[in-house]
C-alpha cells in the first residue's frame, strides 16, 4: 500500500481516511475501540520480508553524518545495517535543478 495521505477527522475517530494518489477520493478504514485501545479492523499485509537497499552513495553520506558527529551514535548501528546496492538510484531530482528551473522562469 503507497500510502501518499493519512487523514484523521477530530469528528469521526472511529475511522481513518487515506489516499494513494492526490488526485482520487479517499478511502476509509475502519478501526474499533476496545478497553485496551484502538485496534484495525482488517490486517494490513507486509510488503517487504527485509529491508530495501538505498543507492551505495547515500549510505556513504549517511556514515560520513554518523563519524563526524551530525548523527548521534545511539543511531549509528540502524544506518551501518541499511542494506546499499550500486544499482538502486535516489527517488529524488536533484535540488539544484530545481533550483536553476525556477530562477529562469519568467514571473
Amino acid at each position: 500500500m503507497k500510502v501518499k495521505w493519512l487523514q484523521f477527522r477530530k469528528a469521526d475517530i472511529s475511522n481513518i481516511y487515506v489516499k494513494h494518489d492526490f488526485d482520487e477520493e479517499f478511502q476509509c478504514i475502519k478501526i474499533k475501540q476496545s478497553r485496551k485501545g484502538i485496534s484495525l479492523s482488517s490486517k494490513l499485509p507486509r510488503l517487504y520480508t527485509e529491508k530495501l537497499p538505498i543507492a551505495t552513495a547515500k549510505k556513504k553520506d549517511l556514515i560520513s553524518l554518523c563519524r563526524n558527529g551530525k548523527i548521534p551514535s545511539e543511531y549509528h548501528k540502524y544506518y551501518e545495517d541499511i542494506p546499499d546496492d550500486k544499482n538502486v538510484r535516489d527517488c529524488l531530482p536533484d535540488p539544484y535543478a530545481l533550483e536553476s528551473d525556477r530562477d529562469s522562469d519568467p514571473e
